[in-house]
């Protein structure tokens, strides 16, 4: 659909854009997760349904906001990350921000694209992305899709609709939503066609598999090799060792890794016991981390 011209009405500062996201979660070092995009786009592709929500639930830490990062950086989704908004006092920010992003994308919206209406519709209107999202929907092209991504559900406010970011309790045809959660903490009631959810476990043979990209890049980080190199580490022990000592916790090893670039881990006592003692009094806050 034809995107907005410019205008001088400053509504577009509602919009939040996700570049710290990316950077808190080191988009650009992303590996692996293969399997997880296949599904995705199985998901999305699926002939036989036309809306639909893929729920992504999995531990803190695990990496689902990595992943979502990932997803909204390759195909420059609509996004809203609980990082950025969390809890019901930024609920209505969240709401401006998601509103924005559509009326910045979609002509159909022109009439949204003043300051003062959507700021006035995010606070009052209990049904306002409802109706922005029917709205696009309508004017969507055959076989183009609306693809919103949330993530941090758990963290996010209430809207005035009872679900997580007042996400639309009702999808149109064309329109899915990919969000994503810890367990046992769906916030959300939403009639589509299909909804799925996917568990993303640290122990799982994939997530073991990713891990093990991710290291084997990491070992070629020019001061995590020299460390190697120096201390008479292999690029094999240095990856099993971290796998096994972050149980399939990806913001472990995000922190470790910082920690031996900057050369704050002393490899000479052991990768295993350097980053047990330097790490693991704080991994009860490492696994509070939304990925």
């Amino acid at each position: 659909l034809e995107r907005l011209d410019a205008t001088q009405d400053d509504w577009r500062s509602f919009i939040q854009s996700p570049e710290s996201v990316f950077e808190k979660v080191r988009e650009g070092e992303f590996v692996g997760r293969v399997w997880l995009m296949e599904k995705v786009d199985a998901f999305l592709n699926d002939p036989h349904h036309h809306s639909g929500v893929l729920l992504l639930e999995g531990v803190a830490g695990v990496g689902k906001t990595a992943f979502m990062a990932h997803l909204v950086h390759l195909h420059n989704y609509p996004q809203l990350f609980a990082w950025q908004f969390p809890g019901d006092a930024n609920v209505v920010d969240a709401i401006k921000s998601l509103a924005a992003q559509l009326v910045d994308r979609y002509a159909t919206l022109n009439d949204y694209a003043k300051r003062d209406r959507i700021e006035d519709d995010a606070k009052e209107s209990t049904n306002f992305l409802q109706n922005i999202i029917d709205r696009v929907a309508r004017e969507l092209p055959d076989g183009e899709k609306l693809v919103i991504v949330c993530d941090g559900l758990d963290e996010a406010g209430i809207g005035r609709n009872g679900n997580s970011f007042n996400l639309p309790r009702k999808l149109p045809k064309g329109v899915y939503l990919l969000l994503a959660q810890r367990p046992n903490t769906r916030r959300i009631e939403i009639e589509c066609e299909r909804f799925e959810t996917l568990t993303l476990e640290a122990g799982s043979t994939n997530n073991q598999q990713d891990i093990e990209l991710y290291l084997t890049d990491a070992a070629l980080k020019p001061n995590v090799a020299k460390q190697l190199r120096e201390h008479n580490y292999t690029d094999a022990q240095f990856i099993q060792t971290l796998k096994e000592k972050s149980e399939g916790i990806w913001i472990y090893l995000y922190f470790v890794i910082a920690e031996i670039e900057h050369a704050f881990v002393q490899m000479n006592v052991g990768v295993a016991d350097a980053t047990g003692q330097h790490l693991h009094e704080d991994l009860g806050a490492l696994r509070h981390w939304r990925g």
